[in-house]
């Protein structure tokens, strides 16, 4: 077995191999070797052995072409911190940025380096948004056309936000009101109106490519209303403000609800949220032996005719999640538009299918109840794990200890385009990356910042 190491400038492959064959590697700092060794040089195909006084010239020679100059190295590592998070080459940047990047890596302050690179708009147009649109598309896929769900993510890491209140605040990002609202939009001027309906407001936003500047947050989840009840096309319910106990930041915006409440019961919510933001599958949250008091009706309790299938398999997930599910009752995706259930009413499909078991859970309201507290997730005592709503669901969510660890997990996925080892230098280093963003009060900014510079994952 022979193992090289290759100078491409010159040409020259140096190798160390045994008298047998057996040595694999060049040490990068190669020390004394006995006797037995040889350094075999290889030019043009012209193989040559040398002497043991040769040898050690030609040692030197693969010491000084092996180990780049530290000039290369620090020029390396600022390009590859600036690459990774600000997502075009520090080469087309600025002079002041291309010497700052420069001189704090030189002087080792890789975590100052990585803060200057994500002071650069394309941080958060073309990284916090490929990051943040992963997690809308079905397919996983970074691109496509802006929605509410990107927005709020790209205006909230770049107001310095606390990533936890994404999850239950009552507000959007969407077009500074500077920018006139139009009906049609002609030669780039305006765009139109917010509206839960369509998502033509962030096509209309994203044609503009300025986001960085014209995203502004607005203090209600729909600034123009959501309709109530389902209404239909020729004759639609007014637009009105959905309550604030009953919107959720993320878990509520229209690209969240078109995924998860388009058709189906609405238990959709509970497996995205738990997979999107706790990275986690319902299988491995789930619990045989949680009780089954809030499964609904539709839900045989017999199936196949037999009642330990339903209490081996079905009631593992549906006993948790359909506890939880409550917490989205009002809300439902009808055809393209985001609607509301007013008064004490929930949406029709939480009850429908309801002779499968007469016997099972009715749902009459928003109100949802944790019964997966055996799991693997550790849940807040001061947060509670009952309540009315989106929101209060959101907050429980939110503060427990699986958040921070899943987000950082997905950072690390998307920088370093593999997922992180549980065990070794990934799980070491990117627990202190987690910790460090909870001590940064939850800033998402601060948590790219610090996992790009993580050696586990660019090598630096």
């Amino acid at each position: 077995m022979r193992s090289q190491f290759s100078c491409i400038q010159h040409r020259v492959k140096f190798a160390i191999i045994d008298d047998k064959g057996d040595l694999p590697i060049l040490p990068r700092f190669p020390g004394v070797y006995d006797s037995k060794h040889k350094l075999l040089l290889i030019e043009e195909g012209i193989e040559l052995f040398y002497s043991r006084f040769s040898r050690i010239l030609l040692l030197t020679l693969a010491v000084v072409y092996a180990v780049p100059a530290r000039g290369d190295l620090v020029a390396s590592k600022a390009q590859r911190i600036f690459f990774t998070l600000a997502a075009f080459r520090l080469s087309s940047a600025s002079e002041s940025i291309r010497s700052q990047m420069l001189e704090l890596v030189a002087e080792g302050k890789l975590a100052e380096a990585a803060a200057l690179a994500t002071t650069q708009r394309t941080f958060f147009e073309k990284t916090i948004r490929h990051w943040a649109m992963k997690k809308t598309n079905g397919d996983s896929s970074p691109y496509g056309i802006l929605n509410d769900f990107a927005a709020t993510v790209i205006g909230h890491t770049r107001d310095n936000g606390d990533f936890r209140e994404l999850l239950y605040g009552n507000f959007t990002y969407y077009a500074s009101p500077s920018i006139a609202r139009v009906t049609q939009v002609q030669n780039g001027n305006g765009v139109r109106a917010h509206s839960s309906e369509n998502n033509l407001h962030y096509l209309d936003l994203d044609n503009r490519k300025n986001l960085f500047v014209e995203l502004v947050r607005a203090t209600s989840q729909y600034p123009n209303g959501v309709r109530f009840n389902t209404g239909s096309t020729e004759n639609p319910t007014p637009f009105e403000q959905a309550p604030t106990s009953e919107t959720a930041g993320l878990l509520t915006s229209r690209a969240f609800i078109n995924a998860a409440g388009l058709g189906g019961t609405n238990r959709r919510f509970i497996k995205y949220v738990f997979q999107i933001f706790l990275g986690m599958t319902l299988d491995e949250v789930g619990d045989a032996f949680a009780l089954d008091h809030r499964v609904r009706r539709d839900v045989d309790r017999f199936p196949g005719g037999d009642m330990n299938l339903y209490n081996s398999k079905c009631r593992f997930c549906h006993g948790g999640m359909d506890a939880l599910a409550g917490a989205f009752a009002k809300w439902n995706f009808d055809r393209t538009r985001v609607s509301y259930r007013t008064g004490s009413g929930v949406q029709t499909k939480y009850n429908q299918n309801n002779t499968v078991f007469p016997d099972g859970a009715r749902t009459n309201d928003s109100s949802w109840e944790n019964l997966w507290l055996n799991g693997p997730i550790g849940w807040n005592p001061a947060e509670p794990l009952s309540g009315l709503g989106a929101r209060e669901f959101g907050r429980m969510i939110a503060y427990g200890d699986r958040l921070p660890v899943a987000t950082a997990m997905s950072v690390f996925e998307y920088l370093c385009k593999r997922r992180p080892n549980s065990e070794g230098a990934d799980a070491a280093e990117l627990a202190v990356a987690t910790k460090a963003f909870e001590q940064a009060n939850y800033n998402l900014r601060v948590l790219f910042e610090n996992v790009a510079i993580l050696t586990s994952c660019t090598g630096l």
